[in-house]
């Protein structure tokens, strides 16, 4: 996927590789709101790749309506990304593997467990999804300089996307 960049991609794409736990939201055909927290990788285009369950809401919800929102953040900085766009299921087996194999090594990195809580679930197997971003924003919110809403969020917009 191209996107193409309003700001600074390469300052996004640090941010949220060194920050793989988000909360992602989504929302049933009837539009009614759900949120998890996940577990995810993400690539140099970033796209957001996580693990979920077939008995899932999240699964259910997703295959309904195939649109999220995912929210990260970091306190010590005050520091947010939020990337909003398209949910696309990763039928690649072995796609899925990586992507599982990358998160059991995240979650053994921030975790007294190194299982995920998704592998906790006895609800159905394993489905690899990819968030692909049509708006990724960033907010530091402990640089002085901004006072501003529109001076406080660094973008990046896929090119058939409006912010």
């Amino acid at each position: 996927m191209t996107i193409n960049l309003y700001e600074d991609k390469a300052k996004l794409y640090t941010f949220l590789s060194k920050h793989n736990i988000g909360v992602l939201s989504t929302a049933t055909k009837d539009g009614q709101p759900h949120a998890a927290t996940i577990y995810f990788i993400i690539d140099p285009d970033l796209n957001v790749y996580f693990i979920t369950k077939e008995k899932t809401a999240k699964f259910i919800n997703l295959t309904d309506n195939p649109q999220g929102a995912l929210a990260v953040y970091e306190a010590q900085t005050q520091t947010t990304a939020q990337i909003s766009g398209d949910v696309i299921e990763v039928k690649s087996v072995s796609r899925l593997d990586e992507v599982f194999r990358k998160i059991l090594a995240i979650t053994a990195k921030t975790s007294e467990s190194t299982i995920p809580p998704v592998s906790k679930l006895q609800s159905g197997g394993y489905r690899c999804f990819s968030l692909q971003p049509k708006v990724v924003r960033l907010a530091e919110y402990l640089k002085p300089e901004h006072h501003e809403l529109d001076d406080l969020f660094q973008t990046v917009v896929r090119p058939d996307s409006e912010l």
